[in-house]
């Protein structure tokens, strides 16, 4: 997976997105603490809820995915992004409206699909066939190529 990633660097640089190496997080926690919070202030108020621990965790369910992401999507526009952070003293929703961080986006959705999709890289291609993550497409020439 880190190789997949590594290999958007050029679009993430270009887009303003900075990135931590694997095992080497600079956010000290930060998205664990967002991932408590969700399961603290949403998750654990909609239906179906199952800590760790109940027994059968999956039968537990009674929301849909599109239910469950509805949920989600209602929280961090009603509650999260509205709330004021404790460091900042700033809501989030506030902090991104007064221009505390824009991502410099290309100019249309076309320009960002060439920018991802034109990333090269070297792969190599063995007589067996395309090796990737553990899977062979077998049938092919070897040889380089440039995708």
């Amino acid at each position: 997976m880190h190789k997949i990633v590594s290999s958007l660097d050029p679009a993430l640089v270009t887009l303003g997105v900075q990135g931590t190496k694997k095992g080497q997080p600079h956010g000290h926690g930060k998205i664990e603490r967002l991932i408590g919070t969700v399961n603290q202030m949403c998750l654990a108020h909609l239906p179906g809820y199952a800590p760790r621990g109940t027994c059968d965790r999956a039968g537990q369910a009674t929301l849909t995915l599109p239910q469950l992401d509805a949920a989600i999507g209602r929280f961090f526009h009603q509650v999260y992004n509205q709330r004021p952070h404790s460091e900042t003293k700033t809501a989030p929703q506030a902090r991104w409206e007064a221009g505390a961080f824009i991502p410099r986006m290309p100019g249309s959705l076309e320009q960002l699909d060439l920018l991802l999709l034109t990333v090269a890289k070297r792969r190599k291609i063995h007589t067996d066939g395309i090796h990737f993550l553990s899977t062979s497409l077998s049938g092919m020439v070897m040889r380089w190529a440039s995708i």
